[in-house]
């Protein structure tokens, strides 16, 4: 019995020590695999984290983008508004221009009125309806008191220097405005 007691005691420490050599290999393969894995979540956790950085850094551009756009949709609409003042103060110029070359030529008045249906009082009504055209998206800034309003909307007989110059004043102030608060240069 001793020796068949030897045989299998033999065995099973052939069979501990295979078994053990087997669970060790897998041990280490499992370690190997677990660090392999925490390596693999630390590059993930900081891709994810750098990921999160760059879309932070494109959020920021893209406001900073859109306040760009903003600004230069602000500064087109004032420097639209600008050209638009600018047309109506040209037209205001040709009214003044025209009225000096009627005027004191021949007349030497102040406020001299062209004959009904003549070609001065049909050009000067055409200045009238240009001059009013223009200030139709402007009607908050010029009420009927103002000279330029008179202007548009009076008779054409009752041009006077005064209220020419009158006119092309209000249209420098406004201009000097928009074109100070708003950013622009004249």
């Amino acid at each position: 019995m001793n020796l068949a007691s030897l045989i299998i005691s033999s065995l099973s420490l052939i069979a501990v020590i295979i078994i053990g050599r087997r669970s060790i290999r897998l041990g280490q393969q499992a370690a190997l695999s677990g660090q392999k894995s925490a390596e693999a979540s630390d590059r993930a956790a900081q891709a994810t984290a750098e990921s999160a950085a760059a879309s932070s850094r494109a959020a920021e551009a893209t406001e900073r983008s859109v306040a760009a756009s903003e600004r230069a949709a602000s500064l087109a609409e004032r420097d639209a508004r600008y050209r638009r003042l600018e047309s109506i103060l040209d037209v205001l110029i040709t009214m003044r221009e025209m009225f000096n070359e009627q005027v004191f030529p021949e007349h030497e008045r102040d406020n001299w009125t062209p004959a009904r249906n003549s070609p001065e009082q049909l050009a000067r009504l055409a200045l009238r309806r240009r001059l009013e055209g223009r200030l139709v998206p402007f009607e908050a800034q010029f009420d009927d008191s103002t000279n330029t309003c008179q202007l548009a909307l009076s008779n054409v007989d009752g041009w006077s220097t005064s209220q020419l110059e009158g006119a092309i004043t209000e249209l420098k102030q406004l201009l000097w405005t928009v074109g100070n608060d708003d950013g622009l240069q004249p």
